[in-house]
């Protein structure tokens, strides 16, 4: 069975990989450039904070300070999630054709749900920490 040619790795074909890539060092990346990058899987933290508020409101071992620390996680994860709805609406924005990439995208797709269950949660947790179930 015949191999694909390789590249030789000298020198200049490194240098060249590491020139066409994007910044990676702080000064050089820009917002811009950052909020790009911006993708669904981001929702997963928004998500697995309402999962520790909806925790800590089911748990069976109660003390009188739990309730309090549930509900600043509820509105931490607000906060988170308001957060990640604003900077993907602007990478939609920003960036043209962003959306339809990210839909199309073999991996990124697989984590339009993350944002679906994350608003869900945001549901169940706000319904569990103000005491409507």
């Amino acid at each position: 069975m015949d191999h694909p040619p390789t590249i030789p790795m000298d020198k200049s074909n490194v240098e060249g990989m590491l020139r066409d890539r994007s910044p990676t060092s702080s000064e050089g990346a820009t917002l811009r450039i950052r909020l790009r990058h911006f993708t669904w899987a981001q929702f997963a933290f928004p998500l697995s904070t309402g999962g520790i508020s909806l925790l800590l409101a089911a748990t069976p071992h109660r003390f009188p300070g739990l309730d309090t620390i549930g509900k600043i996680f509820f509105v931490f994860d607000l906060v988170v999630f308001v957060g990640a709805i604003v900077l993907i609406s602007l990478r939609f924005a920003v960036h043209r054709g962003t959306l339809r990439e990210s839909l199309a995208h073999p991996t990124e797709a697989l984590f339009l749900p993350t944002m679906l269950i994350s608003c869900m949660s945001q549901g169940i947790a706000g319904s569990v920490s103000s005491g409507l179930t």
